[in-house]
């Protein structure tokens, strides 16, 4: 289950960095429910890369 979430956080990460910052943005605050709590901070710590 955790691969599973990890590979999805992967996926988005890199989805994401094909989009531009607006998008980026509205995808974060518009995206799916997602099985588990953790995947949801994963997603954020992804995003915090990001800003970086």
């Amino acid at each position: 289950v955790v691969l599973i979430l990890v590979v999805s956080a992967v996926v988005w990460f890199f989805h994401q960095r094909n989009n531009t910052g607006s998008s980026l943005l509205n995808l974060i605050e518009y995206h799916p429910p997602f099985r588990s709590p953790s995947s949801d901070q994963a997603c954020l710590v992804e995003a915090e890369e990001i800003e970086v």
